[in-house]
């Protein structure tokens, strides 16, 4: 028991990414336990039959019989689900699936508490592994997600308990997000709970208003315009699809409409985009299938092109490409398709580039990566603001420094190098110096196998003072160095996110593409990365995020060149916090990983 103890108290937080760190915890796991010994061979169901009403991991162990622990805990949940033992059985599960790298199990067994089991003690503790409201309400964003790809009739109710539990823990904290608002207000209209969707859109419509640039405002008043037909608003809300919060929201409208409503002239092209959108390729191809061809034809052959592509047919996806040659020559959705098929067939070669190309990024970042320079820009989608950023870093000068603004205006600075520090936040009327080194960015990363051709990446984005610096150590892992573990780190995303690739080369190098065709118009979406001829990046283009400008090399090899300081003067003091910085660097990367889900 003393080993189990061990692995319950395994959830610890970093500042803006929540992280299950059980180093070494798999082994004590596996040989801690102590106790009469199970003799060898014994079954589980033997095991199980021995007295006990569920399944104790400890006599599992005891015989090294992980895999029949597992089995019989999610046995036991699918039979037992009302059972008061079902949410002990639930942690013990995800417990054993973290030490395990089963990501999907785990992830199932975290939305059991937080929606089958909130009110127990085992899903109170559960909810003690996140420390900030923000972790919280990330969680139940992704199960947000995950209900409109596979919708339950009983999720809405469950969620909204969640969320009930989790604004007793975290209070205001919760709702500090108008996009997390304006959902969680729909799924309390699929609940049936009028009282709570109108406070919850109240208290959106009182955030939103205080910023004039907020892009949520006009889509939450075409859905929830109660003069017109619901049909219509979800056509509407399909016509705006490219934010994503739309998208969900006319998902979430879809549900209340029943199937013979759905199937009609007008909705049916809807219902099989947004299946487009949720890249549930099988399920959109017999309703594409039966759209007229004299409607919007060009865009309908490609979308049968790009399903047929997706889910392994080639030779279908050549025959709607001969129709778009013959048919539409000027379209550019006829062009869009030749690219999707182009990337398609040669998948599996431009994955081996990637991989190659990888590898030796890996190498020679970790022989040349003493020094650092590079310019970055983020735009979140909620805004048409966009965050600047440049930063440098140099372990033989002890240099670190970031700043951050919007265009040329300045929001705050950081620097700290062996002399010292200083840090500028924009409204005060002096730079504060502090004469010893201070607080710097330091990423460490690891990347763990999955069962299932899937990978856990963890990556601890934390800070720390000068003296333990970034260590290239961290890029130590074969999954970031062995080509066939390369290969499998890069297929899932590639997968789970439905791009393809593509590999061309240019005066300074090549341009390695990942890309999605967006669903209504003949575009895509695309993540670039730029390498020199000497397989160094030169830039990075995905989502909300570019950075460009990068320069990488050993000890001494850079002249570094950021913006200037604002002409200020300096007052020297003990001390200073530089944490605003280092949250803002937080929200941006957990907005990335956000994004990347989409």
């Amino acid at each position: 028991m003393k080993a189990m103890r061990i692995v319950r108290n395994a959830f610890v937080t970093s500042k803006s990414v929540r992280l299950l760190v059980l180093i070494g915890w798999g082994t004590i796991i596996l040989t801690g336990c102590t106790g009469k010994t199970e003799p060898k061979g014994r079954s589980a169901t033997a095991i199980q039959s021995a007295g006990d009403d569920f399944p104790l991991p400890e006599r599992f162990i005891r015989i090294d019989d992980i895999a029949g622990y597992e089995q019989a805990a999610q046995t036991y949940l699918e039979t037992h689900a009302a059972s008061d033992f079902a949410p002990r059985v639930a942690l013990d599960l995800l417990m054993i699936s973290r030490i395990k790298n089963q990501e999907e199990v785990a992830e199932a067994m975290e939305a059991k508490l937080l929606l089958d089991y909130p009110q127990t003690v085992h899903g109170t503790y559960f909810r003690t592994s996140y420390a900030k409201g923000e972790d919280y309400r990330s969680r139940l964003s992704t199960l947000l997600e995950q209900y409109v790809k596979t919708p339950s009739a009983d999720f809405p109710k469950k969620y909204l308990a969640a969320v009930d539990f989790g604004v007793m823990k975290f209070g205001n904290e919760l709702f500090n997000d108008h996009d997390f608002l304006l959902r969680s207000a729909f799924v309390a209209g699929a609940a049936g709970d009028t009282e709570r969707q109108n406070m919850l859109l109240t208290a959106f419509n009182a955030m939103a208003k205080k910023d004039d640039d907020n892009k949520l405002r006009p889509i939450a008043a075409l859905a929830t315009d109660e003069m017109e037909p619901l049909s219509r608003r979800i056509m509407g809300l399909h016509e705006a699809s490219e934010n994503p919060t739309a998208g969900f929201l006319r998902d979430v409208l879809l549900l209340r409409l029943p199937a013979e409503e759905k199937d009609t002239p007008e909705l049916r092209p809807v219902v099989a985009e947004a299946l487009l959108d949720r890249k549930q390729f099988q399920l959109a191809l017999p309703i594409l299938e039966r759209l007229p061809a004299d409607q919007d034809g060009d865009k309908r052959l490609f979308q049968r092109l790009w399903s047929h592509a997706m889910t392994g047919d080639p030779k279908r996806a050549a025959e709607s490409l001969a129709r778009l040659d013959q048919d539409f020559p000027a379209s550019p959705w006829r062009e869009l398709g030749h690219r999707v098929l182009r990337a398609a067939e040669a998948a599996e070669k431009n994955l081996d580039l990637y991989v190659d190309t990888f590898r030796t990024i890996v190498n020679t970042a970790k022989k040349d990566f003493s020094e650092f320079e590079a310019r970055l820009s983020f735009q979140h989608e909620e805004s048409s603001r966009k965050l600047t950023a440049y930063l440098a870093y140099s372990n033989s000068l002890k240099l670190f420094e970031i700043q951050l603004g919007s265009g040329k205006d300045l929001a705050t600075a950081y620097r700290s190098t062996a002399m010292g520090s200083m840090l500028y936040v924009k409204g005060e009327p002096a730079v504060r110096r502090c004469l010893q080194p201070g607080w710097i960015f330091s990423p460490n990363i690891d990347v763990h196998h999955v069962p299932g051709e899937n990978f856990s990446l963890h990556a601890n984005f934390g800070f720390t003072q000068f003296g333990k610096t970034f260590s290239n150590d961290s890029l130590e892992s074969p999954y970031l160095n062995e080509p066939e573990k390369i290969r499998t780190l890069l297929k899932r995303p590639i997968t789970r996110l439905a791009l393809l690739g593509e590999v061309r080369k240019t005066e300074d190098g090549r341009i390695f593409s990942l890309f999605r065709p967006k669903v209504l118009k003949p575009e895509t979406t695309e993540y670039r990365m730029v390498i020199s001829h000497v397989n160094r990046i030169l830039s990075v283009h995905g989502g909300p995020l570019d950075i460009y400008d990068v320069r990488y090399g050993p000890a001494k090899s850079l002249k570094f060149s950021p913006p200037p300081w604002p002409k200020r003067p300096m007052i020297t003091v003990e001390e200073f916090d530089p944490s605003l910085i280092f949250e803002t660097i937080g929200k941006i990367l957990a907005a990335i990983v956000a994004k990347q889900g989409t």
